[in-house]
């Protein structure tokens, strides 16, 4: 009864293989190996004596094939009892792989098989442009001719959905193409000419005056990458556009690329116009309490009515603020339990039991409860603190 085995080309093996008692048919455990009782022929060749007898594993047989045997396509062991017939006659087949001269030139040894195609339904593959890489020319997508892309090799998308979101793909469209929400505005390499708190934008941006006040100037390259600031000013004959002073780049912005953003703060506040050049000095809102966005030290007054949409909230807000009192030690003789004060409320335990946060000084972050207050002395009293402050030292109690 012939066996048919897989095995590698030319790497020697052992191959494993029952025998029949010639008498009763059952496995016989008592064969032993004699000269010639083994014989190989390799690819239909001459046939010649193994190199190695076959060995009893017990319940069945071995041989062991060389190297130099395994160098065949097809390789057929003989086993045939020489003697008195003691076995029947049992013929082992061995296929070999791996390699061009084996049965089956794949390597079925190597997880990740190497495939040289040579033909895509029945047509030569071209030469690709580099080895290694097909070249791929898509004619159509389900079943309609590809356009021309604008660039050669790059397939133009028009991206209708997000998410299968129709809505969502025209607001992305909305978003980057300047026609609503947070519009990308341009883009491009700044000029040379600008300063800490300007810059030169490329020759092409707008040529009208305040074209882009409020927008956000990005810069993208350069020592200050990342850095973002908005313009308040801006000078379309020269391109100049011009920043808050208060808030001045670490090198001038010049020959660097940037990104011009339209700023989310709104240009009027209840409908008062922003005003092109900030304001400095005492904080405060206009006279005729409209609302005006008034600018102080370069940021804008902002007047908050709601909390993610919320007025309580911001009346709350309001409430927990204004039971905040803001003060400095005075005087000397402060200690880590007690400190003398600048604080005016004449009413003697006022603050007993609200916390002192210190906003300066050696107990900077610290904070302690109080337990005392005199409104004669202007002596606050409080739990034990890590140091004693120090005149001028800040606090806040809440």
């Amino acid at each position: 009864m012939a066996v048919t085995y897989l095995r590698k080309y030319g790497v020697q093996t052992t191959v494993d293989f029952p025998l029949l008692d010639a008498t009763t048919a059952q496995y016989i455990v008592t064969a032993a190996h004699a000269s010639g009782d083994t014989k190989i022929m390799k690819d239909e060749g001459t046939e010649a004596n193994t190199t190695n007898a076959f060995t009893d594993e017990g319940q069945g047989y071995s041989i062991v094939l060389t190297a130099t045997e395994m160098q065949a396509a097809r390789i057929v062991v003989y086993v045939v009892d020489q003697g008195t017939k003691l076995w029947f006659d049992e013929a082992l087949i061995i296929e070999t792989y791996g390699h061009a001269s084996a049965m089956h030139a794949i390597d079925f040894s190597v997880a990740t098989q190497p495939v040289n195609v040579t033909q895509l339904l029945g047509t030569a593959w071209a030469t690709p442009t580099t080895a290694g890489y097909p070249d791929v020319n898509v004619a159509k997508l389900l079943n309609t001719a590809w356009e021309a892309p604008a660039t050669a090799g790059r397939p133009d998308v028009n991206v209708k959905a997000i998410s299968t979101d129709t809505v969502a793909a025209d607001n992305a469209e909305a978003y980057f193409d300047g026609s609503g929400y947070a519009e990308i505005l341009r883009g491009g390499t700044t000029q040379a000419g600008g300063t800490l708190t300007t810059a030169v934008l490329d020759a092409g941006a707008s040529a009208t005056d305040e074209a882009y006040r409020d927008a956000l100037f990005v810069i993208t390259s350069g020592a200050n990458i990342g850095k973002v600031r908005q313009i308040y000013s801006y000078v379309g004959s020269t391109k100049v556009a011009t920043f808050f002073a208060d808030d001045p780049l670490n090198a001038a912005p010049n020959t660097v690329s940037y990104v011009l953003l339209a700023s989310s703060l709104a240009r009027k506040a209840y409908g008062a116009a922003y005003p092109v050049t900030p304001l400095t000095g005492t904080e405060g809102k206009a006279a005729n309490n409209s609302g005006e966005m008034i600018v102080v030290s370069g940021y804008p007054w902002i007047d908050l009515r709601k909390i993610a949409g919320d007025e309580t909230a911001v009346t709350n807000l309001l409430a927990a603020m204004l039971t905040e009192l803001v003060g400095a030690a005075s005087g000397g003789g402060h200690t880590t339990t007690v400190m003398n004060t600048n604080l005016t409320e004449t009413v003697t335990g006022k603050f007993i039991g609200r916390r002192v946060y210190w906003t300066s000084g050696v107990l900077n972050r610290e904070s302690a409860t109080i337990t005392a207050y005199n409104g004669t002395t202007k002596q606050l009293g409080y739990a034990a603190t890590t140091a004693a402050p120090s005149n001028g030292d800040t606090f806040v109690i809440v």
